[in-house]
């Protein structure tokens, strides 16, 4: 599908078809066309299967190539730890290609869907642009839990982004996490590879991260400072004490 100026589009369509004349090969959807390009994820039996399940109508079924981009980045991003987040969900038409296609209800992770599912909050929109109906529809919510709710791991969270956000970290056990807050995590690493899967958090202040950050520093001072000791002490020499050393200062 094209948007086009009022009265156009039939000279969109006549264009259209006069390049279909002229290639063996032509996309021309979602205002993209493309002119004997490689489109072999067309003889994707898996990913068409998915994409057909899921797109109900010709808007949905225009957004084949951007669905397809959105695929193999999501397969990509497989090779790295870490949730799914989408905000701005609609119908889930995007999700319900994905989930099938990367099998995730087996994947070792969750995948978060915030909508508010009653339209883009008025002081989000771009001057000049309203809500269609469409995403005021009455169930879209309720849809799209009933959508997902074969996927133990797919979480529908009805909300305004950014607040939602905070609300839905404090589900996966931060709390005290407030709107327009940062949040800063310190030693997480050290879960990596350890099958831990939750861990114990509290909240400290930032003068609490720097001073840290400087115990960081002074630990490798502190470090170095042994060897060059030890180093000295094998040479029959008598070094300063890491204190000496530190009090005395450069």
């Amino acid at each position: 599908m094209f948007r086009v100026l009022p009265g156009h589009a039939e000279r969109v369509k006549q264009a259209i078809d006069t390049l279909a004349e002229c290639y063996a090969h032509i996309f021309a959807n979602d205002m993209l066309i493309t002119l004997d390009r490689n489109a072999s994820f067309l003889e994707d039996a898996r990913f068409m299967q998915a994409f057909n399940a899921a797109a109900a109508d010709e808007t949905e079924k225009s957004l084949l190539w951007r669905v397809h981009v959105l695929c193999w980045v999501a397969h990509n991003s497989l090779r790295v730890e870490g949730d799914f987040v989408e905000c701005g969900v609609f119908r889930g038409m995007s999700t319900a290609v994905l989930a099938p296609y990367l099998d995730f209800a087996r994947q070792p992770r969750s995948w978060y869907l915030y909508d508010t599912f009653t339209g883009i909050p008025a002081d989000q929109l771009n001057p000049g642009h309203g809500n269609p109906d469409n995403y005021q529809a009455p169930g879209l919510y309720e849809a799209a839990v009933q959508r997902f709710a074969p996927y133990p791991n797919i979480r529908v969270v009805r909300g305004r982004v950014p607040e939602v956000l905070a609300e839905g970290a404090a589900t996966v056990g931060l709390r005290g996490v407030e709107p327009d807050e940062w949040v800063v995590t310190v030693g997480q690493h050290l879960l990596h590879g350890q099958d831990a899967t939750s861990a114990r958090v509290r909240p400290v202040t930032w003068e609490r991260v720097l001073e840290l950050q400087g115990l960081q520093r002074e630990d490798v001072l502190r470090g170095f400072l042994d060897k060059q000791q030890r180093l000295a002490r094998s040479r029959g020499a008598v070094p300063p004490t890491n204190e000496e050393f530190l009090k005395a200062g450069p």
